[in-house]
């Protein structure tokens, strides 16, 4: 899907790599919909539990393949993001960076979804209350964090500002 995307941003025109590339798309797409589990989510197998950070991964590609045109079949995605939506941690369990890093991206996929039209609520206030407890956040996990609220509230720019400053600071 990135690739095709280049391709387009580019202007250079491969009709051939195009075509490949758009039949892999199709059969992973495929994959992904028959590896979706009765529960919405996506486990790292198909007889193993659904896992909402492989979910998350799976529907962040999923946003993908539909930016770039690609029809993505919306039971799927609605499902998908139900599961995860269903599946987030509270914020009382987010103790260490790994699952403050993992909640942020979890978060930044439900901010997209939202942008691209899927229903969604309450994204917004667990966003402000991992904001709160940013001291466990690695630096990619601001990153997503900011990305998160700058989607969720974006007339409400402190928060964001905020991160990316944290963040200018460890750069320098």
């Amino acid at each position: 899907v990135l690739t095709i995307q280049v391709l387009k941003e580019m202007g250079l025109s491969k009709p051939e790599l195009e075509q490949e590339l758009s039949q892999l798309v199709g059969l992973g797409l495929q994959r992904l919909y028959a590896q979706q589990h009765y529960d919405g989510g996506w486990g790292w197998w198909t007889t193993t539990k659904s896992d909402s950070y492989l979910s998350a991964y799976v529907l962040h590609g999923l946003l993908e393949a539909q930016k770039a045109g690609f029809a993505v079949d919306q039971r799927v995605m609605e499902k998908g993001l139900r599961f995860l939506r269903r599946n987030l941690p509270a914020i009382e369990e987010v103790k260490t960076s790994w699952k403050a890093n993992r909640l942020a991206y979890m978060l930044y996929v439900l901010a997209e979804s939202k942008r691209m039209g899927y229903e969604g609520s309450g994204e917004l206030g667990l966003a402000v209350r991992l904001f709160e407890q940013r001291r466990y956040l690695d630096n990619y996990g601001k990153a997503y964090l900011a990305a998160a609220l700058g989607l969720l509230e974006p007339e409400e720019p402190a928060r964001v500002t905020t991160l990316l400053d944290e963040l200018q600071g460890q750069a320098i």
